[in-house]
């Protein structure tokens, strides 16, 4: 550890990038204690970025899939690379080329807790085995220099990120563009079907609650929009494919449901119900002040079985299979929500909740039915009822 701290006070441009497995709350703490002590800027590799809270002042961003431009730069910039915990597989490294092999032109300091990572493909100067725990409490006792001299350079890091971050552009998108937003308080079932008077009364189907909520719906939506652009990378369609591991996936042709954002006010609940799309990437822009929890039973149904029992059960306030996240602003989450009934609770207090709902298939044909359309979006357009006999998964909608 002495040769570390040697090695950080000679550096003049010094970057850290965090990952892995085996960390506690506790060493996440001495680890940002650590950062803070020698005032270094720090990415968080792929599917790491709860290690350390995204709003920190040292926090640079994502070290992954699509990563800031401006970070990819700062990162073969840099003199020192101290990466902690993480393996230097081909998503950090840009496919092995975003530094020279075997040895970077960076000094490479590799902390891991598996000896076959260590210079497995890259030769660090500093090779450090150790369970994440011990270093970071080794590390947070290292004596930081007097003064920093890349003070700069960690804030230039964090302002890469802030111009990076789309959370506060989409925000102001939705503010913006408040009077286009299609408000409903109407009554629904889980399937945003008709009532089906066929059917006994306490069948799902015929079970109807009141929705108040509204839609920026995607046809509302500037050309220039932080949401589509972020809709159109190819990058995101593949992280999202990859995640789900579901070969092909597409974006969604559904001119009015592909990628809105969901906007409730004071009162809104937003009952339970299916999507009309397998899979959701949710972002949420704007927490409410109170309540406005996501709520969800997963996989419930399939394509093979509706489940009608357990979905009534749910209906009439059986808690036995139900989730609930209390998501935070940038907080994003891919769900399936064509199987998994959810719903979103009372909102209350005077901040509105604000969520972007980009959307994806795996068929390229269909789109929600003329109803549903009508129902959630306040209109339905000619290719949904050019397109409403599509055979698609065989469930209720």
């Amino acid at each position: 550890m002495a040769r570390l701290e040697e090695m950080l006070k000679t550096s003049k441009k010094p970057f850290v990038i965090l990952g892995g497995s085996g960390w506690t709350q506790s060493s996440c703490n001495d680890f940002r204690e650590f950062i803070e002590n020698f005032n270094l800027p720090v990415g968080a590799a792929f599917r790491r970025q709860d290690l350390i809270d995204n709003s920190h002042p040292n926090y640079a961003g994502d070290v992954g899939l699509g990563i800031n431009p401006p970070l990819a730069k700062r990162l073969q910039d840099s003199d020192l690379l101290l990466v902690v915990g993480a393996q230097m597989t081909e998503v950090i490294t840009d496919g092995y080329e975003r530094f020279s092999i075997p040895c970077p032109s960076q000094t490479l300091v590799h902390v891991a807790a598996g000896l076959d990572e260590l210079a497995r493909v890259y030769e660090p100067e500093l090779a450090i085995h150790s369970g994440m725990e011990h270093f970071a409490a080794a590390a947070k006792s290292l004596a930081a220099p007097k003064k920093v001299v890349w003070s700069n350079w960690t804030k230039g890091a964090r302002s890469d990120q802030n111009q990076n971050i789309t959370i506060p552009k989409m925000k102001g998108e939705v503010d913006k563009n408040l009077s286009k937003i299609y408000f409903t308080s109407d009554k629904h079932n889980p399937y945003f079907t008709k009532d089906d008077k066929t059917l006994p009364e306490t069948h799902p189907k015929r079970i109807f609650t009141v929705r108040q909520s509204g839609y920026l719906n995607s046809d509302d939506l500037e050309k220039d929009s932080d949401l589509n652009k972020f809709y159109d990378l190819e990058e995101m369609l593949k992280f999202v494919s990859d995640s789900l591991e579901v070969f092909p996936l597409y974006t969604w042709a559904d001119p009015l449901g592909k990628n809105p954002y969901s906007v409730m006010h004071t009162d809104h609940y937003f009952p339970w119900h299916f999507d009309g799309n397998e899979f959701t990437l949710s972002i949420l822009v704007q927490k409410a002040e109170k309540g406005g929890f996501f709520e969800y039973a997963p996989d419930i149904r399939s394509k093979d079985n509706e489940s009608f029992e357990e979905v009534g059960k749910v209906l009439k306030g059986d808690r036995k299979k139900i989730k609930s996240l209390d998501l935070k602003p940038g907080d994003l989450q891919i769900f399936k929500g064509r199987f998994s009934m959810h719903r979103v609770t009372k909102i209350e207090g005077k901040t509105s909740r604000y969520i972007a709902l980009p959307c994806y298939v795996k068929d390229p044909l269909k789109i929600n039915k003329p109803e549903h359309s009508k129902q959630v979006y306040g209109k339905a357009l000619p290719i949904h009822f050019e397109r409403e006999n599509i055979q698609g998964d065989g469930l209720t909608d």
